[in-house]
């Protein structure tokens, strides 16, 4: 088991040139535990700046589709350097799988079957190519990478679609593998082969070759390659279909045909109108072939199939949590904590069952959800049973405390808090971050406070739902470090502000010294470019940060970040933060324990030189950054001097100047985030230049020899490094002889 983000990844189940693919589990994405699938691009792609917003950008289009015919996608983001997609897992096969059976290749699948499963794709497709945004703008979808490989087939009857949202920025990549290319250009049309403009037919193209290839049993090109390969794709050079099987009867052909035709015009204008006539078919030649008959076709296939499975992947057995319990907080391992005394709630005699109310239990008990939980609330708000909606989100606040979601948590709290003093939830606030990873004996007392009928079926309702793992994943950064009085008093205190769809939360180049943490909804994250393009960045969802740099060094945004949808944030300044951690004696460490995990890492990871290192490897050497602060004026590195320390520059800013003959040259001025002194201090050279503070200046200091005390396990590293830093010193040296004063 492999930890990835908030996932756990169970087994890799599939690899490519592209991704890898896992059987995955989450705890984070609704509050209880969600099996799933993990599709995780490699990681040099991350690499590729226009692959990386080309991502993004359809990414968020892929996670607003929901069809019964297209795989759902839950969530996506950026971990460890790689951009991923958390999918639904569809227990089966892609029809490649199917292809690759023997008997399939002697003479195809049955026609039926192959008919039914177009028929169900084309739903799928016509869906999503006539999706609309949320202004109600045509979106203009084409899927642009159909293919046996992206229609999936279940083992209980059903035909979906996968990979809407990365077919674009697939063809934008830079880094291909040999072959990958032709592989998918058996399925594309002749002018998305040729780079014509394309629209929704050339995936009606694309359908018409896996059906052909479904019913003949062979690639459509099947071993061709060079010129003649290329002709025959721009031209559609396909024969029909019972030209090459002979079994097939001939009245299948038109269907296909036209589905085929070289110039777009000729084709089906629509994934319906495609649908449609293979309906027709299908109703006149094979009225009773129905879901049933593709699910017992595929259970006798299953053996030879060889598809794996949750139930192939080893039970997990309960666990502690997940997240690592820093010193400033107690151990993991500790005592349940002791229910508080509580005062006694009002309790609602005359609760009135609404129709909203009902509906929402039912939504829930379709799709077991926390979020389902708050939604249940909030209809008891809206109905002004005030009793009922608090009671609610305690159950919800709890829970989700339990899976390490703390900000979540602290979202319930705080829609507690409207409608109870702050004294009266005082105890329960701060008994939240105790619950990380309780089992679930531990946290009974604090789920209910009364025998009334809402209490009554929240029971009813979790019965079935609690998580038989416990698996909590990675927390939330900065809460994880809270005590309990510095939780409930953040969750008091922070301003809770909600954002509206596409609505910008900070602006690139705004000045402001806070930052944000998500308690519910998602932002993308974008910058403009000099020349004034938009690249997205990246995704955040509940749980995450965001604007911490400039919340530490007080530097403009570097970029915008914007709700995609209806989003609730905790905006947090630097004096909220002093003020309610005053009375903590370790507030600075916490703070510096969070600067170091949001701002350190990822300044190190973009380093030319860390950025070298194994991402297990660079963490610890974050770790082991001090902090070291100097007054105006005062020498940070004295030119001339053997030293080993390394600097990253935290606040405030130092000049570079180096002195020859007398004469002091200044050769540049260094802000917040950048990293100095680690050329000279891993040559064990003195140093070129001196480093001086211009005001106060913070900085964290990291000695040479913890850098190579990591570099001596990892020759290959070690040596990629010293190249590195031997063109540095050859940079440095041209610097000092273009500033060297004449003799």
């Amino acid at each position: 088991m492999e930890l990835f983000g908030r996932y756990q990844l169970l087994r890799r189940i599939a690899v490519g040139g592209m991704a890898e693919i896992f059987l995955a589990r989450s705890a984070s994405l609704d509050g209880f535990e969600k099996d799933l699938v993990i599709k995780r691009i490699r990681s040099e792609y991350g690499d590729d700046e226009k692959f990386s917003s080309l991502f993004i950008d359809e990414a968020k289009i892929a996670i607003s589709l929901s069809h019964p015919n297209v795989v759902q996608v839950f969530d996506f983001g950026h971990h460890d350097g790689a951009y991923y997609l958390a999918m639904e897992h569809v227990f089966g096969c892609d029809l490649d799988g199917i292809g690759e059976l023997p008997e399939v290749q002697a003479e195809g699948v049955p026609p039926a079957l192959a008919l039914f499963v177009l028929e169900e794709a084309c739903k799928g497709l016509d869906y999503a190519h006539n999706k609309r945004g949320r202004r109600g703008e045509p979106l203009n979808l084409v899927h642009r990478d159909i293919s046996p490989q992206n229609i999936m087939v279940s083992f209980d009857g059903a035909v979906k679609i996968a990979d809407f949202g990365i077919a674009k920025a697939r063809g934008r990549m830079t880094h291909t593998d040999p072959g990958m290319v032709l592989g998918k250009l058996a399925y594309m049309s002749p002018e998305q082969a040729t780079g014509m403009p394309l629209d929704h037919r050339a995936d009606i193209f694309a359908l018409g070759v896996v059906l052909w290839e479904l019913l003949v049993g062979k690639r459509v090109y099947d071993g061709e390659a060079g010129p003649d390969l290329f002709r025959r794709i721009r031209h559609a050079e396909i024969p029909a279909p019972s030209q090459v099987n002979r079994k097939l009867p001939r009245a299948f052909d038109p269907l296909v045909m036209k589905a085929l035709a070289a110039e777009p015009d000729g084709r089906y204008g629509s994934a319906r109108e495609l649908g449609n006539a293979v309906h027709a078919v299908l109703a006149d030649k094979f009225p009773q072939f129905t879901a049933w008959e593709l699910q017992a076709y595929l259970e006798g296939k299953r053996t030879a199939l060889g598809v794996v499975g949750f139930d192939d992947v080893e039970e997990l057995k309960p666990t502690q949590p997940q997240l690592a319990a820093p010193s400033l907080r107690p151990a993991a391992v500790a005592p349940a904590p002791t229910a508080p005394t509580l005062p006694p709630l009002r309790h609602d005699v005359d609760f009135e069952f609404t129709p909203e109310f009902i509906a929402a239990v039912e939504a829930f008990r379709r799709q077991p959800s926390l979020w389902q939980l708050v939604r249940l609330a909030e209809v008891c708000e809206q109905k002004l049973q005030v009793d009922a909606a608090v009671a609610i989100y305690r159950v919800a606040a709890v829970k989700f405390a339990q899976r390490g979601l703390l900000a979540q948590a602290m979202l319930c709290g705080r829609r507690m808090l409207s409608h109870l003093a702050l004294a009266e939830l005082q105890a329960e606030l701060e008994l939240l971050p105790t619950l990380v990873g309780r089992a679930n004996l531990h946290i009974g007392s604090y789920l209910y406070r009364y025998d009334g009928p809402v209490e009554q079926l929240l029971r009813e309702l979790l019965a079935d739902t609690n998580p038989s793992h416990g698996l909590v994943g990675e927390g939330t950064p900065l809460l994880n470090a809270l005590d309990g009085k510095a939780f409930a008093a953040f969750a008091a205190q922070a301003t809770l502000r909600r954002f509206e769809p596409d609505q910008a939360i900070i602006n690139q180049r705004s000045a402001g010294r806070t930052m944000y943490l998500i308690a519910r909804g998602r932002v993308l994250i974008h910058a403009t470019t000099d020349s004034g393009d938009k690249l997205y960045l990246s995704s955040l969802t509940a749980g995450d940060f965001f604007g911490e740099n400039s919340f530490f060094t007080g530097a403009p945004r570097s970029a915008t970040v914007e709700a995609l949808y209806p989003t609730e944030v905790f905006e947090i300044d630097r004096a909220l933060y002093d003020r309610v951690m005053r009375d903590n004696p370790n507030a600075n460490q916490v703070l510096l324990k969070f600067y170091k995990e949001r701002i350190v890492d990822v300044v190190l990871a973009k380093s030319p030189v860390f950025g070298l290192l194994p991402n297990d490897d660079r963490r610890a050497i974050v770790a082991q950054f001090s902090l070291a602060v100097f007054e105006p004026g005062q020498v940070v590195i004295r030119q001339g001097e053997t030293t080993d320390s390394i600097y990253l520059i935290k606040e405030g800013s130092a000049e570079v100047f180096s002195e020859a003959g007398g004469v002091r040259r200044s050769l540049s001025v260094l802000g917040p985030g950048t990293v100095f002194g680690e050329v000279a201090a891993l040559r064990k050279i003195p140093r070129t230049a001196s480093v001086v503070a211009q005001g106060k200046l913070e900085t964290l200091c990291l000695p040479g020899r913890q850098f190579e005390a990591i570099l001596a396990a990892k020759p290959e590293v070690r040596a990629k490094v010293l190249e590195v830093i031997a063109e540095r010193v050859r940079e440095n040296l041209d610097k000092l002889v273009r500033f060297r004063p004449p003799s």
